[in-house]
């Protein structure tokens, strides 16, 4: 299952072919038409010719590839790769020459990015954006995928490793190169070249009460993130259900929320969304410093606050990299509302990303005060 992590991929296999009499075989040569069916078993990597089956009907599902033919791409001096249309990450069309070709875009299965129909309805919809004056471009790494067997598998993103054996030409088997023409870099790679670690959690079907009054306790949910500052990189699901559960690990990634805000949505009871649930909060390591670009305060009622010299530890959403700096503290220093002062003595430190605060407070009625610091 080239596209689709490879553990999820091994599950897959152990529970709907393994227990089935099914007779299969990977990286082999097309039948020969005839009466009856020639199929002809030879070694991928070899070429070794290791069998032969007479068969009464062959169904031969090898890939898909774009018809583009005749399009008269040739007179805006486009050239095709493989046969997908060339366009940047806003679906404009390229030439030979690497310039876009003005007011023409290409969306859907043509131009290869992704081969699935609601892929093409969000690249449409972007595009739809753009040309009304509005820019958008499309993550794809959002989008989700799924294979409807039974159970369900289902993804978004980043899987952990490759899953092409690269001894294999895909290429020449499936004669599209669909899954080398706009082949996404894997997580454990992108993270050896960009320098970060990645973390896996993972969680079991079996634990899922609706899972296992439907008697469909067979599934797993994996999770791949970065603990430094808990970015999804990517979820997979094999189970019940699987295609429709994926959508909140979609929605998370094409929103940038983080595992730290996400471990906190609340789900009812018992469904199956508590497999997300579970997959979130079973995340360790997740670093939750930075610096929320609000810095709250909740005084009591009626009551009065007097805090000297006061460490103050500042959550702030992951995608915050670096703390404060010392001119924007600067620039709040004596800051005055109603009712409160609050006097910045310095900046954050870097190393541990907190206020070194002295303030005093003085409050009559209940008050939530929100000092944006840059």
């Amino acid at each position: 299952m080239p596209g689709f992590d490879p553990e999820i991929s091994k599950l897959a296999q152990r529970v709907l072919i393994n227990p089935r009499k099914i007779d299969y075989h990977t990286g082999i040569t097309p039948a020969r038409d005839g009466k009856p069916v020639i199929v002809e078993l030879t070694d991928a990597k070899t070429k070794e010719h290791k069998d032969t089956l007479e068969v009464d009907a062959a169904l031969i599902a090898t890939g898909r590839a774009p018809f583009t033919y005749g399009l008269g791409l040739e007179n805006i001096n486009v050239v095709t790769q493989r046969g997908f249309v060339p366009v940047d990450e806003r679906m404009r069309v390229i030439d030979a020459n690497g310039n876009l070709v003005p007011h023409l875009y290409c969306i859907g299965d043509a131009n290869g990015k992704m081969m699935l129909a609601h892929a093409a309805s969000a690249q449409g919809i972007s595009v739809v954006e753009q040309v009304t004056g509005r820019d958008h471009v499309l993550n794809h790494l959002s989008v989700p995928a799924a294979c409807f067997t039974h159970p369900e598998i289902s993804m978004v993103g980043l899987t952990e490793t490759d899953n092409v054996d690269h001894d294999i030409n895909i290429e020449k088997i499936t004669k599209t190169a669909h899954e080398t023409h706009h082949k996404k870099p894997q997580a454990r790679e992108k993270a050896e070249k960009e320098g970060f670690e990645i973390s896996v959690a993972k969680t079991s079907f079996k634990a899922n009460t609706k899972a296992l009054a439907e008697n469909e306790g067979e599934g797993l949910a994996k999770l791949i993130y970065r603990p430094d500052n808990g970015e999804i990189l990517g979820v997979h699901i094999f189970g019940l259900h699987a295609a429709d559960l994926i959508h909140e690990a979609s929605n998370a990634v094409a929103l940038g929320t983080r595992i730290q805000d996400i471990r906190f949505a609340v789900h009812a009871h018992p469904t199956l969304s508590e497999v997300l649930d579970e997959l979130f909060k079973s995340a360790k390591d997740v670093s939750n410093m930075g610096m929320f670009k609000y810095f709250e305060v909740f005084p009591y009622i009626g009551g009065s606050l007097d805090y000297h010299m006061h460490w103050i530890q500042v959550k702030a959403p992951a995608s915050t990299s670096s703390p404060i700096s010392e001119p924007v503290a600067a620039e709040y220093q004596g800051t005055s509302f109603p009712s409160l002062a609050i006097d910045i003595d310095s900046a954050a430190k870097v190393g541990e990303e907190i206020f070194h605060v002295n303030h005093g407070c003085a409050f009559s009625v209940l008050a939530a005060v929100s000092l944006l610091v840059w």
